[in-house]
């Protein structure tokens, strides 16, 4: 997931990037300074800088930027006073509050660019702190919103003076992939959840990042592969001058001269046993349950057909406007089907847990 988290000083100044903190506007700092705990009253697109008033956005490179502390009883507080929206939702959930809608607030809000959900406070003005009993054992919850959603999400259990209230930070969807709840692609309008149009999926889909994260990318790439030519040339050195300097070097040296040209050698045919293993997947279905085989054979512009040719049918089918998604067990595998290609494209997947 895109998100750095950064535990900051007490007393944040303006003056470093014009978009990683939320008291720059364009390219020049507004001079004040912000304390870590106001820096993230609210991380939507629209917050507005508390000492200079200027609407900013806590985004570099197409990377959301968090700056994380340990939630507060006064972050909560501020919380309370600021309007509720699309990334920052109450609910009073005195004594339960049901596990689904915890993963479809997590999905929408996690569509919107990421947000709080917080629980043990009414949702009507002015927000008293009810305070809640549900979910005692945080870590168990952390677990089963991984094992559903499959990225995390950090809950805190703050004890406020008037009830324990429970803060779910929620992080923004990767760029060009949209969160889903067994495929429901769901999103905030106004207090509703509701399913996301295909015309606003495809929009996202086909997202890119911005140049400078480009940038970046290209750069570590090129690094990368620098590195493993490197590495490639060291070894492959190491390897010659070792056999070189053996003594058995001479004797395979003769033995390969008086070896018979290829011209001179009988044909013979290849055995079946030196089918590759990628071929033999072609034409024998692998284990699907086996998670190696999901990275060693999937790759994004597959069809539907050669998908079934690897792992078979599937154990579910569910339809969303143009994407189709195939569930595998706990995996899942996502197609893009329009009218021009029936057959589909695959274009994301989810592996199956242990």
């Amino acid at each position: 997931m895109y998100v750095s988290r950064l535990k900051s000083a007490r007393s944040i100044r303006c003056a470093i990037y014009c978009r990683v903190l939320p008291c720059f506007v364009g390219s020049k700092p507004c001079g004040k300074q912000e304390s870590a705990e106001q820096s993230i009253v609210l991380f939507n697109r629209g917050v507005k800088h508390s000492r200079c008033g200027k609407a900013v956005k806590l985004q570099l490179a197409g990377f959301l930027i968090v700056i994380s502390k340990p939630t507060t009883v006064q972050q909560i507080d501020a919380w309370r006073r600021a309007d509720e929206t699309e990334t920052l939702e109450f609910k009073e959930a005195k004594e339960r509050f049901a596990l689904r809608d915890i993963l479809a607030y997590c999905v929408a809000i996690g569509n919107e660019r990421g947000g709080i959900l917080l629980l043990g406070i009414s949702d009507k003005p002015p927000r008293s702190v009810v305070g809640t009993k549900a979910y005692p054992h945080i870590g168990a919850l952390k677990k089963d919103l991984l094992d559903r959603l499959h990225f995390r999400v950090d809950i805190e259990a703050v004890e406020h003076p008037d009830g324990r209230v429970l803060v779910f930070h929620i992080p923004p969807r990767p760029t060009g992939h949209p969160y889903h709840l067994d495929g429901a692609y769901l999103m905030r309008s106004g207090e509703a959840l509701v399913p996301m149009t295909t015309e606003q999926i495809k929009q996202i889909t086909e997202e890119e990042m911005s140049p400078l994260a480009k940038q970046i990318l290209y750069m570590v790439g090129g690094i990368i592969v620098v590195v493993v030519l490197l590495i490639v040339y060291v070894s492959t050195e190491h390897l010659w001058r070792t056999q070189s300097q053996s003594p058995d070097h001479k004797t395979v040296v003769e033995q390969a001269g008086s070896l018979k040209t290829p011209e001179q050698q009988p044909a013979s045919k290849t055995p079946s046993s030196s089918i590759s293993k990628s071929h033999k997947a072609l034409i024998e279905r692998v284990n699907w349950r086996d998670k190696r085989n999901w990275r060693e054979y999937l790759h994004t512009g597959m069809t539907k057909t050669e998908v079934r040719k690897i792992f078979g049918d599937p154990e579910r089918v569910s339809v969303s406007g143009t994407l189709e998604t195939w569930d595998y067990g706990s995996g899942s595998i996502d197609f893009m089907v329009e009218s021009g290609t029936p057959d589909g494209s695959l274009y994301s997947w989810f592996e199956p847990r242990d």
